[in-house]
């Protein structure tokens, strides 16, 4: 007689683990088991099955019977004895739980037809255990929705790139090369146009062209009226996508999008990412209005870059760190290697600021070289 193949999981928290267990060792057929304990954990069950978004597989749900059974040894035995059989083939993952739940698995298995797996921490492996045990390679890549919503998280909103590598690389090296007073006086004009509306207060002019930009019916402004944006082009050899105006869009790329642009394109050209796997002004939470500036995943891992150009002062950074670091906070649950490239200092006291909070600072010139760009990927 076939044995029903049943795939069996411990879930906690983590749950990219476990999805991957399952994206690898699934077979057409199987049946699938995830067990929980109550008093939290039953809501990454839920994001395990969202994400999966099975239809015609038959997924059973098994919940202990009461909070903190997993720290009673006997009514956990008792409890899994009841729920497992000689008529079936398990495939185990014992990636989640507690201790506790794990070896009570690995006893109430030890005389059924079982094979019990684990994934190392940061290995794509899937190692099962035993003497003489096989390592299956997880192939599997994750792309940034499933990951992201596998701790209950949403992208509501990114963008797409609005100019070629070649154009920004062009400014980058632009700014790699530096520029004047009237190019610097120009950027911190179209910063205060973007920026805060209270913040042009004392100036007429600038809060007569803001509001202009907010008007849905506004295409942009003259070039005619802004000669402080016009050596900001000359210098960046920029092209206004309308002749003789500039839009609300293209001013927010030119203080600082060309930068999320090309930091995205990098990354995507050096990993060799496919589009699902990078996105850029990634909105997440809408609730929450949490913004990254570039997030990716690579070898199954969360990456999360911010792009900082206009800060000159330490005081400055400092402050941004600290924003940055609020963010990853706010995004419970998800963990990510965080990065800020900062193209203004390469000052070590910057890189001191970033790596109090865990942070990976890339300065100025190491952005400039493609060898230490990326090292902050593993």
């Amino acid at each position: 007689m076939n044995k029903q193949r049943t795939l069996v999981c411990l879930v906690s928290q983590q749950t990219v683990p476990n999805y991957l267990f399952i994206k690898e060792m699934y077979q057409p057929g199987d049946e699938l088991w995830l067990i929980t304990s109550k008093g939290g954990n039953e809501v990454y069950v839920k994001y395990l099955q969202e994400v999966l978004g099975w239809t015609n597989a038959t997924i059973k749900v098994l919940t202990l019977a009461k909070e903190h059974d997993e720290e009673d040894w006997n009514r956990l035995i008792k409890q899994f004895d009841g729920w497992f059989s000689d008529d079936r083939q398990y495939v185990v993952s014992v990636i989640g739980g507690t201790k506790p739940m794990n070896l009570a698995l690995y006893e109430a298995l030890r005389t059924k037809d079982s094979t019990i797996y684990y994934i190392p921490y940061g290995r794509n492996d899937i190692c099962q255990m035993g003497r003489g045990a096989k390592v299956v390679p997880i192939t599997y890549r994750l792309s940034v929705d499933e990951y992201v919503r596998l701790y209950g998280h949403r992208i509501y909103n990114s963008s797409a790139c609005i100019r070629s590598l070649a154009d920004n690389e062009r400014i980058f090296q632009a700014v790699l090369d530096g520029y004047g007073k009237e190019v610097a006086e120009g950027l911190s004009m179209l910063r205060k146009l973007r920026g805060k509306k209270s913040d042009l207060s004392d100036d007429p002019r600038l809060r007569a062209m803001r509001n202009s930009l907010d008007k849905k019916s506004c295409t942009g402004l003259s070039i005619d009226e802004l000669p402080e944006a016009q050596a900001v082009m000359k210098q960046f050899g920029f092209i206004p996508e309308q002749e003789g105006f500039i839009s609300k869009k293209e001013i927010e790329y030119l203080t600082g999008g060309w930068f999320e642009e090309w930091a995205m394109q990098q990354v995507k050209s050096h990993l060799n990412l496919s589009d699902g796997h990078i996105l850029a002004n990634a909105h997440l939470d809408e609730a929450n209005g949490n913004e990254l500036d570039v997030v990716f995943t690579h070898e199954n891992k969360l990456y999360v870059i911010e792009c900082k150009s206009g800060i000159d002062r330490l005081s400055e950074f400092k402050n941004y760190v600290t924003k940055v670091s609020a963010i990853r906070n706010n995004l419970k649950g998800l963990s990510a290697t965080s990065a800020i490239f900062g193209i203004s200092s390469d000052d070590q006291s910057w890189s001191e600021a970033a790596r109090y909070f865990g942070i990976n600072y890339v300065s100025r010139s190491m952005l400039a070289d493609p060898t230490s760009r990326f090292s902050f990927i593993k």
